[in-house]
């Protein structure tokens, strides 16, 4: 489990300073019980840091979606933001309740990495996110 120390020595390593902004982002994600849109994540980041514009908001969003500390998972045309508390993983996504699930691992990972070697390319990160709809909703639509 990925820790808000851990995110902060991770933005260190990449070179970047640690501001007061970035650990009241950091530690709203970390308390957060599901991903977050950037409206209630900014709501929430004023209350620990103060008067925090959408600006500085984005700015710091992509420096830790740069880093891999933050995933980005598009939900009904909205962005939802998350801590990237495991290794690399991918999500399943109810388009109707906008229920999202975590896959703990990469069904994918060897397969992205050979695809792009026979195409002389290095993947160094990808993303995967599976829409559909849970079992409830699926239920819900048949009726």
């Amino acid at each position: 489990m990925i820790s808000a120390e851990s995110v902060i020595e991770e933005i260190k390593n990449s070179g970047y300073k640690v501001t007061a902004q970035r650990k009241a982002i950091i530690h709203v994600l970390v308390v957060a019980d599901r991903p977050l849109p950037a409206s209630t994540l900014l709501a929430r980041v004023r209350r620990v840091a103060g008067n925090v514009s959408p600006d500085t908001l984005y700015r710091n969003l992509d420096l830790l979606l740069e880093i891999g500390a933050v995933n980005r998972i598009k939900v009904r045309g909205r962005d939802l933001f998350e801590l990237n508390r495991c290794a690399h993983h991918h999500h399943l996504i109810c388009l109707e309740c906008g229920r999202i699930t975590c896959l703990e691992d990469c069904p994918l990972q060897d397969e992205v990495a050979e695809y792009a070697k026979g195409h002389e390319f290095e993947a160094v990160r990808h993303v995967f996110d599976v829409y559909g709809y849970c079992n409830e909703c699926k239920g819900k639509r048949r009726s």
